[in-house]
């Protein structure tokens, strides 16, 4: 039986505690993509852009209805006052009369005196069919109906100058104007929902 020789080898030492936490420092550092990045100190820090404001110009049938709604011409009254006036034929007119009575026979001397107290109530039927307040209310339309055409008129061409002035950016003290004309008719409606406000 042949005998091989045994050769020992030295031990492997372990590395130091303090260069394994270096080796661990390294790692970790790669692994989270490299060294983080340090703004310089001379540099000033530039702060985050602010938000637009938004902005969007109403619609002109909005400016137009709230412009009527402010003078009065909203709604039709006439066609109420025309159904008031026919519904009164049921109310009747009411009349009342005294009446002082002298009277002298010659089989009684003396002056024979009375009072009647003479009560009266009338329909007139006929206003449920027609009454002449009709006409009335029915010029009344008219004429309001007109109003409303040269106001919506006046609050639409003002509107559109404006807009094309606001978007365009041009002649400020002419839109400023046009803002100030549309506010008066709309009592300060218009200049609220104009105004820009920052987004929230």
């Amino acid at each position: 039986m042949t005998m091989r020789p045994h050769l020992a080898l030295p031990p492997i030492a372990a590395p130091a505690a303090p260069a394994r936490a270096a080796l661990l420092l390294v790692v970790a550092v790669l692994a989270h993509g490299g060294l983080p990045a340090h703004a310089d100190e001379g540099q000033p820090e530039v702060a985050a852009p602010t938000p637009p404001v938004t902005w969007r110009p109403p619609p002109v049938a909005r400016v137009v209805a709230v412009a009527l709604a402010r003078a009065g011409l909203d709604q039709a009254a006439g066609a109420a006052l025309g159904r008031r006036a026919r519904w009164a034929g049921l109310a009747p007119w009411l009349t009342v009369r005294t009446l002082h009575r002298r009277s002298w026979t010659e089989e009684e001397p003396g002056l024979d005196r009375g009072d009647t107290l003479e009560l009266r109530a009338t329909w007139r039927l006929d206003r449920l069919v027609f009454d002449d307040a009709e006409v009335r209310a029915r010029s009344i339309d008219d004429g309001r109906a007109k109003a409303r055409r040269e106001l919506a008129r006046l609050v639409i061409r003002l509107y559109h100058r404006w807009l094309r002035l606001a978007t365009s950016g041009a002649d400020a003290l002419t839109r400023a104007e046009l803002e100030a004309e549309l506010d008066d008719l709309t009592a300060g409606w218009f200049g609220r929902v104009t105004t820009p406000r920052p987004p929230r």
